[in-house]
């Protein structure tokens, strides 16, 4: 990662294309692992096992495969990590899953991806899993489940679990706030649909709309869900949002929009 030098030779420009090089560079990697079917974060179904009772039961890859031809899985409702055999473990095919988008809670820290991660999930853990559906998603017309998931580092402290695309995405449609249970100790979540993928850039670019509305209509009052929480409210700012990026490459340009 980019450290700044005390001294006065210090060129931010380089600084910040650095920053920008590490960040280009993570998601990557992130991208690829995504594709390996045993990549980090994948998931997979344990087989073949001394101890039967794990055998069928879902799996998430948290360390690249060893020396000894083993990966770190955690498997799914258990905190523990394992060291299985990779010759124990079964890839699910891209069929089988969806693409999600992973949100970090704000203590979580040292993982792949970032704060915002694409990668895979079964469908059939997803819906084995409680999910809350975003209001306001559903009203501009693909509505979206947020579940909570566990984080991958230790969080201690109320700030840590805090979220806050996810409880923006929960906000309750007259009154711009969300419910208790997503204002505080939230954690991270992925984002998903059953019936298609969701991305990091559908999350940016829905996060952007979602503070539009708050620092605006919520914000003065205005706020009217026949006009300002519509497919075609969504439209509107989908498409000024993709020009003003294609007027200004050094921002957020969005390549992987499913809604």
């Amino acid at each position: 990662m980019a450290t700044i030098r005390d001294d006065n030779s210090f060129d931010v420009e380089a600084f910040l294309a650095e920053e920008r090089q590490d960040v280009e560079k993570s998601r990557r990697q992130a991208q690829a692992e995504a594709r390996d079917p045993f990549g980090r974060h994948r998931w997979v179904c344990l087989q073949n096992l001394q101890t039967t009772a794990l055998n069928g039961k879902y799996a998430e890859v948290l360390v690249p495969l060893n020396q000894d031809s083993r990966l770190g899985v955690r498997v799914q409702q258990e905190a523990a990590p394992k060291l299985i055999k990779q010759v124990n473990l079964m890839a699910i095919p891209d069929e089988e899953t969806v693409q999600v988008c992973r949100i970090a809670a704000k203590g979580e820290d040292s993982f792949l991806g970032g704060y915002i991660q694409d990668t895979r999930w079964p469908l059939a853990i997803l819906q084995s899993m409680p999910w809350t559906v975003s209001p306001i998603s559903a009203r501009l017309g693909f509505p979206l489940r947020v579940t909570r998931v566990p984080a991958r580092s230790k969080l201690s402290r109320r700030e840590d679990f805090d979220n806050q695309w996810a409880t923006y995405m929960l906000i309750e449609i007259r009154s711009g706030f969300a419910p208790d249970e997503w204002q505080a100790f939230v954690g991270p979540v992925v984002v998903w649909r059953p019936d298609g993928d969701v991305s990091s850039d559908d999350m940016c670019l829905l996060n952007d709309f979602l503070s539009d509305l708050l620092d605006g209509p919520y914000s003065e009052g205005t706020m009217n869900p026949d006009r300002d929480l519509t497919p075609t409210a969504w439209a509107r700012h989908r498409s000024r949002s993709l020009e003003n990026a294609r007027f200004n490459p050094d921002s957020e340009q969005y390549e992987d929009l499913h809604f």
